[in-house]
């Protein structure tokens, strides 16, 4: 007999406890950059070795509603806190947040699909947990939301930025697995992941697999 999600997700639980499981936060030198890049086939300890992902783009008109909003949120923000440069992170999501709620709702009225975000998200993997700043997620029916993009800032280590994603998006995709295994109601043609790190001004993209990055 088939064990349910409930079932499935309680046994992972246990597991989780059993094994001390790395925080995100904790992947910061360039030796730990070197060791997970080499999982993935890139034999260097530096981020510009990744291939960059460069999302297709798409034509949004000036007048966009999305868009002015976008920029008049940041407009307020700047003449509130002033701008992001040479500022903590905290300060910079703060304009991270506007440029995404503006993407997403432009990817939906695109797209026609569901599409969340939920700060601050709770993400659990084999190797590594934690808090990611903004997991961006597919909706699939009335219960079930499949992860896919997660977004990290930073202030300015982008090396530790870049670590800390694919770490990110690697426990994401141990969480759409054990989903998929769970309920029928997932696409198991869909198994990539988009990650995002950025310090609000630069924006970095990256398409995860099990395979490469």
């Amino acid at each position: 007999m088939k064990l349910g999600p409930a079932t499935a997700l309680v046994d992972f639980a246990k597991e989780c406890k059993e094994k001390k499981l790395r925080s995100f936060s904790s992947y910061k030198t360039k030796k730990e950059l070197s060791e997970v890049l080499r999982k993935y086939g890139i034999d260097s300890n530096e981020i510009t070795k990744i291939l960059p992902f460069e999302p297709e783009p798409v034509e949004i008109d000036d007048e966009d509603e999305e868009l002015e909003q976008c920029i008049t949120e940041i407009k307020h923000r700047m003449g509130i806190i002033g701008s992001a440069t040479g500022r903590n992170e905290a300060v910079r999501c703060e304009y991270i947040s506007p440029i995404l709620y503006a993407s997403i709702y432009i990817a939906k009225r695109i797209t026609k699909k569901g599409i969340t975000m939920d700060p601050q998200f709770e993400v659990v993997g084999k190797e590594a947990s934690g808090r990611v700043d903004y997991a961006i997620k597919k909706v699939i029916d009335v219960v079930n939301e499949e992860l896919i993009a997660i977004t990290e800032g930073k202030q300015k280590d982008l090396v530790a930025g870049f670590m800390q994603n694919i770490m990110q998006l690697k426990s994401s995709h141990h969480t759409n697995t054990r989903k998929r295994k769970a309920s029928v109601a997932f696409d198991n043609e869909f198994d990539y992941l988009y990650g995002i790190v950025t310090t609000a001004s630069d924006w970095y993209f990256l398409m995860y697999t099990p395979e490469r990055i």
